[in-house]
């Protein structure tokens, strides 16, 4: 894959097409030329951790003088299997002997008309760039100039050895795994900005409108991150309500407003942050960790709209030494079916004689124990709905008939 950037000198520079391949350069050059060209790289070579992006200055460097050419082909030589990152190039366009300001991209025009000293260098540096999300493994990025025939006077006068000469540079990028990350990668849900725990937290927490923090995963990717070496690359993303965010500590602050993020983190404990979009549903969050992929729920519930029941106990006692019984769990969920906590509900019996009407709140799992008092031997239809009794209620539970019996013997025989 390549690009091409050109680079005259004289009048006006003119920088073409921002990408990783081709850039060319026109310096101006003498009879005999001693173009060279270098990478900054320690012996042309280059070694990071995974998920560390490795850069290095490719550094042109010829005579100040006339028209001839410098064309060079920046290209990914080789690369691990199943590599699809491509580097970058950026340029810097630092003229040494002309004294211009470095630039920020391969974009736009600049004038160059101070006069260069025969025989006089200059250089023209570009920064190549292998990204952070390259896979582990060695790659090989190959510059190659080729040298083009000058015009003019001279170049008429000087038929021989007007073709400059710069040899091929290679730059090794070896990207380092380190250990990777196993099955015995944790990660553990919990409330907003809490880093503690040892397994996961059920978090439910009312959606709005808010992007406030609502659950923190505490993600270990290595089982002994203390004496492993090398980063580790995270990929993090959720669907259904909600954005995430890693960081390295156990809050973030606030909503980074992204569904997916990736980061490179030295192997220990890391946090991904779930923020509240104002959605109602069920978040999936998905971590992945080369091979490993560790996936969390976290529920945003809407309003109450519906409440069903289950009979603990068919029949209590009534009467002298009786006690109050447990006799349904209610079960409130929203629209989406996801249980909502904190609701009131109201057990309305239909013989208050036999029991009284009661209430209860829903806990963190959005039900709640109906315990009555069996007041005389009968049974009562119990209907559990959003309301006391003598109101309208907008969502309730099917009938269930409870009966209370007598602790006092009728006869023996």
């Amino acid at each position: 894959m390549s690009t091409k950037t050109t680079f005259k000198r004289v009048a006006l520079v003119t920088v073409a097409a921002m990408g990783f391949g081709l850039l060319s350069v026109a310096p101006s050059s003498a009879i005999v030329q001693t173009d060279t060209l270098a990478v900054s790289a320690t012996a042309g070579a280059t070694s990071v951790d995974l998920g560390t992006a490795a850069t290095t200055t490719l550094t042109q460097t010829f005579l100040g003088t006339n028209s001839d050419t410098m064309t060079v082909t920046v290209s990914l030589f080789s690369s691990p299997a199943g590599n699809t990152v491509v580097p970058t190039i950026t340029a810097q366009l630092y003229n040494s002997v002309n004294g211009l300001a470095a630039a920020t991209g391969l974009v736009g025009t600049m004038m160059d008309t101070t006069t260069v000293g025969t025989y006089a260098t200059a250089t023209a540096k570009w920064t190549l760039t292998l990204p952070s999300t390259a896979g582990a493994g060695t790659y090989v990025i190959k510059a190659t100039p080729t040298m083009g025939v000058p015009f003019g006077t001279l170049a008429a006068a000087n038929p021989t050895n007007q073709v400059p000469s710069a040899g091929v540079v290679t730059w090794t990028v070896t990207v380092a795994g380190g250990t990777v990350a196993d099955a015995t990668t944790t990660s553990i849900t919990n409330s907003y900005g809490v880093a503690t725990g040892s397994a996961d937290k059920a978090v439910r927490i009312a959606a709005g409108s808010s992007t406030a923090g609502a659950a923190t995963v505490v993600v270990t990717p290595l089982a002994d991150a203390a004496t492993t070496t090398g980063s580790t690359v995270v990929s993090v993303s959720v669907s259904g309500p909600g954005t995430v965010a890693i960081n390295q500590t156990s809050s973030s602050g606030t909503s980074s407003g992204y569904k997916t993020q990736n980061a490179g983190y030295a192997p220990g404990a890391f946090y991904v942050h779930l923020f509240a979009d104002g959605q109602v549903g069920t978040s999936t969050i998905t971590i992945t960790i080369g091979t490993v992929v560790k996936t969390e729920l976290v529920y945003f519930y809407g309003a109450a709209a519906s409440v069903t029941t289950t009979t603990t106990t068919p029949t209590i006692n009534s009467g002298s030494g009786a006690v109050a019984t447990a006799i349904l769990t209610a079960t409130v969920k929203d629209a989406n079916g996801n249980v909502v906590p904190g609701v009131t509900v109201y057990a309305v019996s239909g013989t208050t004689t036999v029991f009284a009407s009661t209430s209860a709140t829903t806990g963190s799992a959005g039900t709640a124990a109906i315990s009555v008092l069996g007041l005389t031997a009968g049974t009562s239809a119990v209907t559990v709905q959003n309301v006391a009794t003598g109101s309208t209620a907008t969502y309730s539970a099917a009938a269930v008939s409870i009966r209370s019996g007598s602790n006092t013997t009728a006869n023996v025989v």
